[in-house]
């Protein structure tokens, strides 16, 4: 069900308190992925980002400010209903663009930067409306690796083939932290926790 209808998306000057904010949320209940679809003509692809909350009033101010839309689902079992804030294309890029200084995850960083790759390089492959071969090609890779970094069925390939190719080429400096990610055991959420900084009461002394 439709909470909020679709709005443009818009390139708004956040400062910095909301962008950390909106960081929290998306690195909390948030995700990043290509969608993959076939229509009359041709195969698209197309970048999402959704973020979940219970609270309207969390993603409401944000929807105002980049667009998207706002979808509600009731939950059985007494649970509150979920709403979920989608954007795709320009407004998925505004999103990650916005909150990519301020996020700590490595799953969150690798999936910022790999969302605003896609767009930067798969965009520049383009002719007027038509996609060059080598486009089409691209964008299955970036496709997959979004799938691999995602997928976390038990007993599956844990070496990430996918992203890493593709982190190889674009963007070597995010390679840590994929490996980063590999030293998890399946089934088992690592907290990253963030650094201690000077005046911190449990900081280390000089």
């Amino acid at each position: 069900m439709i909470h909020r209808q679709y709005r443009d998306p818009q390139w708004k000057n956040l400062c910095d308190g909301e962008r950390g904010w909106l960081a929290g949320i998306f690195e909390g209940e948030g995700t990043a992925r290509i969608r993959k679809a076939f229509d009359k003509h041709h195969l698209t692809y197309t970048l999402n980002a959704c973020t979940i909350s219970t609270d309207p009033g969390a993603l409401d101010s944000f929807y105002e400010d980049i667009g998207g839309a706002i979808y509600y689902y009731e939950r059985a079992n007494g649970r509150l209903p979920r709403y979920d804030w989608i954007v795709a294309t320009e407004g998925a890029e505004i999103l990650l663009r916005q909150v990519s200084p301020f996020l700590h995850f490595p799953r969150r960083i690798i999936e910022a930067r790999l969302g605003l790759l896609y767009r930067r390089t798969c965009l520049m492959k383009r002719v007027g409306r038509y996609r060059r071969p080598e486009s089409t090609a691209l964008m299955e890779r970036f496709y997959l690796a979004f799938r691999d970094l995602h997928n976390k069925a038990p007993g599956r390939d844990r070496s990430r083939r996918a992203v890493a190719g593709l982190l190889g080429d674009y963007a070597p400096d995010l390679l840590p932290l994929l490996r980063r990610m590999e030293e998890v055991p399946v089934g088992v959420t690592k907290v990253y926790r963030p650094r201690r900084t000077l005046g911190h009461p449990d900081a280390a002394p000089n």
